[in-house]
């Protein structure tokens, strides 16, 4: 996995030959093209566990719902969504 990153020139010529994550493999994608999106993931992911956290240790079930919206259902989301970005951007399809 080549973390170097690519010149102006390079992402130019994988553009052009369909490839619209600028020649990258997944991890560098993520840190090079898609810094927030990552952030957001990590953010939901914390707030997840933090509401898990509220919940064990107060049985207040407002951090059960907090970590079942932002542990179980949004960071997975989210992480789907950033997948099927890069899969989709190999094959030159661009939303």
């Amino acid at each position: 996995m080549n973390f170097r990153k690519r010149t102006n020139a390079e992402i130019d010529e994988s553009v052009r030959q369909g490839d619209y994550t600028g020649g990258y493999e997944w991890w560098p994608w993520l840190l090079y093209m898609r810094k927030m999106y990552v952030v957001g993931f990590l953010g939901n992911l914390a707030g997840g566990i933090a509401g898990f956290t509220i919940f064990l240790q107060e049985s207040d079930y407002v951090g059960l719902g907090v970590g079942i919206f932002f542990g179980l259902f949004a960071a997975p989301l989210i992480g789907f969504l950033i997948r099927r970005d890069f899969n989709e951007s190999k094959k030159g399809i661009s939303r």
